[in-house]
């Protein structure tokens, strides 16, 4: 996902070293880990993983970590509650301002039998508009409600990028966890699941 800047930039830094590891942590301390030692051999098929959280604001409990030649990303959406819970609130920090989301697309145009290849094109299309927070070199992406593009309502992707991915785990861990302690005032959105929401979502 691309994006692009539209309002002025403000960094925001916050100490979570010292915050207790919690169970949700270790669990993004673990995939981080694990992330790291795959080897990316095909940017289309990024080595990715995907947490179960049992965190009450993180929309069908699912919570995607991919690792890219740019560094991580961490993505999930938030409840209509979460959502409508983060509007209201007033001891945010200060954003970076309105960021325009863009997705490339490529598209067939051709098959060259002689080269036995196919040539395609790509084209950048715009979609909805997102607040982007800047937290010690990590940059938080929200989703603004949008009719016309309901498919990115409320979608949180965190971008860890190679500068900060090269802290060690559990470190990058607390990094990405205190920032969503910080933006959505959730102890721990990377907890697990109990028993019966785990069973639930494999259903």
């Amino acid at each position: 996902m691309q994006c692009e800047k539209l309002g002025d930039g403000h960094i925001t830094n916050g100490d979570f070293s010292t915050a207790p590891p919690t169970a949700g942590v270790s669990r993004l301390s673990q995939t981080f880990e694990r992330l790291c030692e795959s080897e990316i051999t095909n940017d289309a098929l990024l080595p990715k993983e995907v947490i179960a959280t049992g965190s009450n604001i993180v929309r069908d409990g699912q919570i995607g970590v991919i690792k890219s030649n740019t560094g991580f990303e961490v993505s999930f959406k938030l409840t209509d509650e979460a959502y409508a819970d983060l509007e209201s609130r007033v001891d945010l920090p200060p954003s970076d301002g309105t960021i325009r989301r863009k997705q490339p697309y490529k598209f067939l145009v051709a098959y060259d039998s002689e080269e036995q290849k196919v040539i395609s094109s790509e084209r950048v299309v715009e979609t909805g508009t997102a607040e982007r927070y800047t937290i010690n070199g990590i940059t938080a992406d929200i989703s603004h409600y949008d009719p016309n593009w309901q498919a990115l309502n409320g979608l949180v992707t965190i971008m860890v990028p190679n500068e900060a991915a090269g802290a060690e785990a559990g470190e990058l861990a607390s990094n990405v966890d205190g920032i969503c302690r910080t933006l959505f005032g959730c102890s721990d959105v990377f907890q697990p699941p109990d028993e019966a929401a785990e069973a639930l979502q494999k259903n």
